[in-house]
């Protein structure tokens, strides 16, 4: 039985594509090797710190817009780590003939593993930079300025939740269709921006008891967050296997018909979990906090 082995590539010189998935200025790998860049602690912690510098920097160049900057900057900077992982899902398949399923599921919790290390940078200098909330209104639009309570928020009906929620997976699809990577990222980016936002404020505006009333809120709303995240990261691989078949096959041929119809798997897929995560919010998160906050 014919054993597969990857080829050689050549190094890629500062400014050239980073991969087939998008390209890059320059390639984190020159510093760290490829094995462990793929795996989900680095991929986890390059987010969290890459989070971290791109609010500061947005919030010291531009303070009025800093969280939006931070957002595009978060894409700029994490898009090679993207692009390694989306890599090796392709070589796990179609060279070492892995199970897709499984691929892609372990795509996804990394991909997951990036959302994560984005939110906890958003939120932790929310937290401790001085002025930084003044560049995130588009984040903490839905919420008061003054003194943030999670006893306070409106957790919504399910039907709304769904309908808002339904809208940023389509929306994650069809950027991901368009910008690939990119695409992707941007709306994940964003996302955990809102959510590393308002968890940063919340703690931030406490008078006392930070940490814990922090950890109360994260167990108050990470499992609606954790199913919403999970199922825009599938759409996300969706629209990024689509626009791949879209731009390699021809569109009346088997291989492209296999491939939408895998990438329609994962939407749907994806919409289950925003339909569960839509219903979670409006009626378990509630009664967390009830029992957490009384």
């Amino acid at each position: 039985m014919p054993v597969a082995v990857p080829s050689a590539r050549s190094p890629v010189p500062l400014g050239a594509q980073s991969g087939r998935f998008g390209t890059v200025l320059f390639r984190p790998g020159t510093l760290f090797p490829l094995k462990v860049r793929r795996h989900p602690g680095f991929l986890f912690c390059a987010a969290l710190l890459s989070a971290a510098i791109c609010v500061w920097a947005g919030n010291l160049f531009f303070p009025a817009s800093g969280g939006l900057v931070a957002v595009f900057l978060i894409v700029l900077s994490l898009e090679a780590e993207m692009v390694a992982v989306l890599e090796e899902n392709r070589d796990a398949i179609w060279t070492y003939r892995e199970n897709p399923h499984r691929a892609n599921v372990r795509l996804a919790g990394k991909m997951v593993c990036l959302f994560l290390g984005m939110t906890l940078g958003f939120g932790i200098m929310t937290f401790a930079l001085e002025g930084v909330t003044k560049g995130l209104g588009p984040q903490l639009d839905r919420f008061s300025q003054e003194y943030l309570r999670i006893q306070g928020v409106d957790f919504g009906t399910a039907g709304a939740n769904l309908r808002h929620n339904g809208i940023v997976l389509v929306g994650c699809f069809l950027c991901a269709v368009l910008f690939r990577a990119g695409g992707a990222l941007l709306v994940l980016g964003w996302n955990a921006s809102v959510w590393g936002a308002v968890y940063g404020f919340m703690v931030r505006t406490q008078p006392s008891g930070k940490l814990l009333y922090g950890a109360k809120v994260v167990a108050t709303t990470l499992p609606h967050v954790a199913l919403e995240a999970t199922g825009y990261v599938l759409a996300g691989l969706a629209g990024i296997f689509l626009s791949k078949a879209m731009a390699k096959y021809r569109w009346d041929s088997s291989p492209f018909r296999h491939v939408a119809l895998a990438s329609a798997q994962l939407l749907v897929i994806g919409l289950g979990l925003v339909a569960a995560g839509a219903n979670v919010e409006a009626w378990v998160t509630p009664r967390i906090a009830n029992a957490l906050f009384h």
